[in-house]
């Protein structure tokens, strides 16, 4: 799944540096195009974040393996009990969790596993989202630069200084259902997404390069 790059808008003016929305300048386009990568090559990352739905947040803290495409974390929220999940692109794993931490070591068994359905919920949708981050190759900045991604204006997550993108627009769309806090060395610190279309779901990661989990078979 291609989050990060499309095809459709108008030409980067490199120029520009006036409030947002805005076309990306070519450095912008460049960062937002190496966001992916830099993602694969942290290996894992911290994810902490809260999935918005009509009934309420349901959060989800853990980590994600930016190579392997998966996850593992605790997920909890008003009226959910509270569990562990380990997931990827097609498949979720749970078990009830011991604790208000995500253990590590991730448990060898104990698991119950199902499909993974993005259209079943908005939970699993985000467990889809958060594995889909990643690539082993950069995107092309000039399809950034054409795929209706603009700038939206510089903020902070934290004490890390960022710029906030939002795009694709899908062919069809006139906006995007996702924004981006991206640094300035083109890592992603944060993502926020209308999971059921309507409500912004947001997720903030951090390095983790200490961490080195054993993912069960």
């Amino acid at each position: 799944m291609l989050l990060l790059s499309a095809c459709a808008a108008e030409d980067a003016d490199d120029d520009a540096t006036g409030a947002g929305p805005r076309a990306p300048t070519a450095e912008e386009a460049e960062r937002f195009a190496s966001t992916r990568l830099n993602a694969y090559q942290d290996k894992i990352r911290r994810v902490d974040g809260a999935v918005v739905t009509e009934s309420g947040s349901v959060q989800i803290s853990g980590w994600v393996d930016t190579v392997g495409h998966r996850g593992y974390g605790l997920v909890s929220g008003p009226g959910v009990s509270p569990f562990l999940a380990l997931w990827s692109p097609s498949t979720v794993s749970a078990q009830s969790a011991p604790g208000v931490y995500a253990p590590v070591p991730i448990p060898a068994d104990g698991w119950e596993t199902t499909q993974l359905d993005p259209e079943s919920s908005q939970l699993a949708a985000a467990h889809v989202l958060l594995v889909s981050l990643a690539n082993d190759v950069a995107d092309n900045p000039v399809l950034v630069a054409q795929s209706g991604v603009n700038w939206l204006r510089e903020d902070a997550v934290g004490q890390l200084a960022v710029d906030v993108f939002t795009g694709p627009i899908p062919t069809g769309s006139t906006s995007s259902s996702y924004r981006y806090w991206i640094d300035r060395e083109g890592n992603l610190a944060r993502v926020e997404a209308k999971l059921d279309g309507v409500r912004w779901s947001s997720f903030t990661f951090a390095p983790a390069d200490e961490l080195d989990l054993e993912w069960p078979e």
